[in-house]
C-alpha cells in the first residue's frame, strides 16, 4: 500500500479551500432565500394588485409619448403591421396586408374603425387607437370555457359540515372582476375550526391557474359561520356563510396601496357566490354585443348576403 503523507502547508490550503467554497455556498444560499422570498411577496401582491382590475390592464398598452418616440423604429412597423392583422380580423380589409406601411386602405380602414368605436377621427395609428384595439382583438375568440351551471349550498350537516360552489361575483354590478371565468369551492369543518376555499380561473391569455386558501374559523353558531381575517401582503379577506338566506359572501379589505401594491383600490368589495352558467352567458352576451359593434358595417353586409342564400 503507498501513502500520500501531506504536508503542513498543503493541508491547510486544502482545510481553507473547502472553507471558502463552503462559506460562499452559504451566501449564495441566503441569497436565493432572500430572492425566494421576495418573488413570493411579489406575487402575492402582483395577484391582489391584478386580480380586480381590468384584464387589459397587465396588456401592452401605450401612452402617446411612447407611441411618438417609437415612430421611426421597426417597433412602429412592427405595431402597424400588427394592427392591420387586427382589423382584418374585424372585416376592414378582404386580405390582411401585414406590410407594415401606412397607405391609404390602412388609413381608410383606420378611421372606419375609429367612427365606430368612437374614437378621434384622424385615419393615424396613435396610442388611444392602439390600446382600443387591444382591449377588442379579445373579443374575437369564444370564451375558452364554459362554467358550471350550479349554485350549490349544502347546508344538511351545518353541526359539523358546510359545503357551497359557484362562481364569485361582485355585488356592486358597477364593479367587475378581472377574471369572471371562475369557478370555487368551500368546504367547512367544525371539529377542525377551518374554511377551505379551492378557486380554478381562467387568466389573463387564457392561463388556467388554481388556488386554495385556509381559513380559520371565528365563530360558527345555528345560522351563520364567520371566519378570521385572512391577510396577504396587500389585502385581506373574510368569509360569512348565511344559512338562512343560503348565501355564501367574501368581503376583501385593503391593507395597502404603495409599492408593489400601488393600484388597488381602497374601498372594500363584496362578493357572492352565483349561478356560475349565468354568469357565463352574461359574459358571452356582452361579447357578442361588443363583437357586433366594433366589426365593419362591410363585414355586416357580407354576412347578411351569405345568409340570405339560405
Amino acid at each position: 500500500m503507498i501513502t500520500t503523507r501531506l504536508s503542513p502547508i498543503r493541508l491547510l490550503f486544502i482545510v481553507s479551500l473547502i472553507v471558502f467554497i463552503a462559506f460562499k455556498w452559504e451566501i449564495a444560499r441566503s441569497e436565493e432565500l432572500k430572492k425566494a422570498a421576495k418573488a413570493k411577496e411579489y406575487k402575492d401582491a402582483r395577484h391582489d394588485r391584478e386580480e380586480w382590475l381590468p384584464p387589459w390592464a397587465a396588456k401592452s398598452s401605450l401612452t402617446q409619448m411612447q407611441f411618438e418616440e417609437m415612430k421611426n423604429s421597426e417597433a412602429y412597423l412592427a405595431a402597424v403591421s400588427t394592427v392591420q392583422w387586427m382589423l382584418w380580423k374585424f372585416g376592414y380589409f378582404d386580405t390582411p396586408p401585414m406590410t407594415g406601411k401606412s397607405d391609404k386602405n390602412t388609413l381608410k380602414a383606420l378611421k372606419q374603425y375609429q367612427e365606430r368605436r368612437g374614437l378621434t377621427v384622424t385615419g393615424d395609428l396613435n396610442a388611444e387607437t392602439w390600446n382600443r384595439i387591444l382591449r377588442d382583438v379579445e373579443i374575437l375568440d369564444p370564451l375558452p370555457v364554459k362554467l358550471p351551471p350550479v349554485y350549490h349550498f349544502f347546508p344538511d350537516f351545518w353541526n359539523s359540515y358546510f359545503e357551497a360552489r359557484g362562481t364569485w361575483v361582485s355585488e356592486d354590478e358597477n364593479r367587475k372582476i378581472a377574471f369572471p371565468l371562475q369557478s370555487a369551492k368551500v368546504q367547512c369543518y367544525r371539529d377542525l375550526g377551518i374554511c377551505l376555499e379551492a378557486l380554478a380561473r381562467v387568466e389573463n391569455d387564457r392561463l388556467l391557474s388554481a388556488d386554495s386558501t385556509l381559513y380559520q374559523i371565528a365563530r360558527w353558531d345555528d345560522w351563520e359561520i364567520v371566519t378570521k381575517p385572512h391577510d396577504t401582503h396587500c389585502t385581506r379577506y373574510v368569509l360569512r356563510i348565511n344559512r338562512a338566506q343560503r348565501t355564501v359572501k367574501m368581503i376583501r379589505s385593503t391593507l395597502r396601496t404603495k409599492e408593489v401594491c400601488k393600484g388597488i383600490e381602497s374601498e372594500d368589495w363584496h362578493f357572492r357566490l352565483e349561478d356560475g352558467f349565468k354568469v357565463w352567458l352574461k359574459i358571452d352576451n356582452a361579447r357578442r354585443e361588443t363583437l357586433g359593434r366594433l366589426r365593419s358595417s362591410r363585414f355586416h353586409k357580407l354576412l347578411e348576403a351569405h345568409f340570405s342564400e339560405f
